[in-house]
Parts: C-alpha cells; structure tokens; sequence
C-alpha cells in the first residue's frame, strides 16, 4: 500500500499482521519503506528475487525523476570553487603534495579514505573510485594507488564532495542515465542529462585543483624559457622536430612538477588554447577517434 499521507498506528498493527508492504511518499516524490513486506520461512528464499525486483521497481517509480540541487556551473565557476581550497592548503605556493594533502583534507574537512579495496565493476566498468556521502568517505581502488592516474582519481571524487554532497540523488535512476559524448565536432562533451553534468564537473574540478591555472601558466612558460624557447606562452606543433621536442619536453616536466599524467596535462594545455597545431584541429581529432576510439 503506497500512500502520500502518514500511516497510523492501527493501519501499522493491522498491516503487519496481514504481512503487507507499506510505503510514503513525500511532496518531493522521495520514497520510505515503513514495513517490509513479510512471508512465512518456508516460502521466504523463492520470493526474495521477486521481492528484489519490486523494491527496484518502486524506487524508480517513486524516486526523484531528476537530481535535485544541480547547478549547472561553468568551466570558470568550477575553477573559482577550487581556488579556495589551494589556498587554505598551501596558499597555491607549489604543486599538491598527495600524501600532505590527504592529511590536510582529513583534518580541515573531517573526510575519511579508504584505499584499501577492490572495488566492485558496475554496468560492465570497472569503479576506481567513489565518495560514500553519507559517511563523508572518498574510497579508491587499490589497483591504482601510487599510479599516475591516482591524483585525477583522487581530484575527481573530491569534486563530487566539494560540488554535489547536497544533492538528492535517486541512485537506480542515475545509473540509468548513459554517459556523455564527445563530439570531435563542436570539440566539447553532450551534456544532455544529469548524470552528464555531475561526471564533467568532476573531471573538471579535478583538473582545477591539481592543474590550477595560476600555477600552471606559470610553470609552463617559465620552463620554455629555460630552455630557449622564443615564444614561451604557446606551443606551435608541427612535423618538425625540434617543435615535436619542445612539446614533449613540456608535457613531461609539468607532469612531473604537477604529479599528474601526462594525458591530464595535454589536455589541460589543450583547454587553456595554449597550442596550435600545423593541421587543422579536426583533422587531428579524426586521427585521435581512429586511434583510439575505433
């Protein structure tokens, strides 16, 4: 029995004897299970996938049709909310020192981790990471730890709990929602649902906070200075060597004084149109869906 005003006490009392299931729904469609629905122990194992399968039902029937509290913040917006975080860290002196920094969030933002685990594979993908909201708990999968990948990880769940702890969120419905697309074309993601808005602001809080601008214009034109380099706030590429050098000496040593990888760092540099290339940029794209998305 589903109903949107409070059950009483004898409703309760006579629900259960009669084993029935029974549910309230709010003003804001939010669903609560205030009696399970009971069978005798002989027949309780051959309806619990029956059962399963209801409450699955129910929650996406009687759940939020959409998250509630998402704000559709921009690439600069994004970047203004890590800023503060920079600064209560270290005041953007350096680069984000991960083991420092994990220390420091635990102690200022009272968060919890966990690296310990093998995480589960959900929908066919492997989870690397996730932030248990309720217990303010960022988990990684052990697999990763110590990897190049581990900071964008790290920064990637950090955005869901500095961006999205408010959110309500009905889970079956979100894991419903497909993820965004690329489009080589327009040269942004499709960001056509809510699921496509809390995953790119993530990515993008975390390219913020471990790729911050004001440290990473920086560091990238001091060091093509210092190796000569005329034009030091852009990179031209081309097919000529020298040029291609120049680059990859680039990448690496922002990869290296940043801690991140170095797909992290070109696209940073791609983001921040700090690179033209000798051919069009489509044509380039093209190269890069062949080679690694076909």
């Amino acid at each position: 029995m589903i109903t949107d005003n409070k059950f009483q006490s004898g409703g309760l009392t006579f629900a259960k004897n009669k084993r029935m299931m029974l549910i309230e729904v709010d003003k804001d469609d939010n669903h609560s299970i205030i009696l399970h629905r009971t069978d005798k122990e002989s027949k309780k194992n051959e309806k619990e996938n029956a059962d399963e399968i209801f409450f699955k039902f129910i929650k996406k029937a009687l759940g939020l049709k959409k998250v509630k509290g998402l704000k559709r913040l921009s690439a600069i917006q994004i970047e203004n909310l890590a800023l503060p975080i920079l600064q209560k860290y270290n005041d953007l002196y350096s680069s984000i020192k991960i083991d420092n920094f994990i220390e420091h969030l635990k102690s200022e933002y009272d968060l919890e981790f966990d690296f310990t685990q093998d995480l589960e594979t959900a929908n066919g993908k492997k989870i690397e990471g996730y932030f248990d909201v309720k217990n303010k708990k960022i988990l990684i999968d052990k697999s990763i730890i110590g990897s190049e990948k581990f900071p964008f990880v790290l920064g990637h769940e950090l955005g869901h709990f500095f961006l999205h702890s408010k959110l309500k969120v009905n889970q079956e419905r979100y894991e419903d929602f497909a993820d965004s697309e690329y489009d080589f074309f327009t040269d942004r993601h499709n960001l056509v649902n809510d699921r496509n808005w809390i995953e790119w602001q993530a990515n993008k809080f975390a390219i913020s906070l471990f790729l911050p601008k004001v440290l990473f214009l920086p560091h990238l034109i001091a060091y093509r200075q210092s190796i000569g380099i005329s034009r030091p706030e852009h990179i031209y590429l081309d097919e000529q060597t020298i040029n291609k050098q120049d680059y990859y000496k680039t990448v690496d040593y922002l990869s290296d004084y940043f801690g991140i990888s170095k797909t992290a760092v070109k696209f940073r540099i791609e983001e921040l149109n700090l690179i033209t290339y000798a051919k069009p940029k489509d044509d380039f794209r093209s190269v890069v869906r062949r080679t690694f998305f076909e």
